[in-house]
């Protein structure tokens, strides 16, 4: 989200200060106790917030408006380029896991995630399942690590 911050500034032409809190259910507590005006975060964690009338959602930070919000526009179309840091998720296992056992697995998970109970659990947390073949993983992972080590340097951020 840090990176989120950084790339919304240098396209609106701001500054706004970050304030890092130890996780977000801390910060959703002061978003939603009016103690700080905005915050970056996925959908999961303020969902109920949002459905409640507590929170209000400005932006998605995505290539696309999300399927859970279709009313909530990108930053894109908002006139702000180049904010996009699209959360995702992976299985990952231990560098040398055999390859039949990486198929096997990925074939697994593949067929779990079109279970209506497993999308229907995953939908009330905001995500979109997808699956794939771990080669696309690989180039998916390698492509971030390469854009946000980019970033980070052009941006300066180190960790405290």
């Amino acid at each position: 989200m840090h990176i989120l911050a950084e790339l919304f500034d240098k396209a609106a032409g701001t500054r706004i200060t970050q304030i890092p809190y130890r996780g977000s259910a801390p910060a959703i507590v002061d978003l939603v106790g009016g103690q700080v005006p905005l915050m970056y975060t996925t959908l999961g964690p303020i969902v109920s917030y949002v459905a409640e009338g507590k929170l209000r959602l400005l932006a998605v930070a995505d290539a696309q408006r999300s399927p859970f919000a279709p009313d909530v526009p990108t930053f894109t179309e908002l006139g702000y380029k180049n904010v996009e840091v699209g959360a995702w998720q992976a299985l990952l296992g231990p560098r040398g896991l055999p390859a039949d056992v990486v198929q096997k697995l990925n074939a697994a998970v593949n067929e779990i995630i079109k279970m209506p109970d497993i999308v229907s659990r995953t939908q009330v947390m905001g995500l979109t399942l997808t699956g794939g073949a771990p080669e696309t993983l690989a180039r998916r992972i390698a492509a971030e690590d390469t854009r946000y080590a980019r970033l980070i340097k052009e941006f300066g951020i180190q960790a405290n």
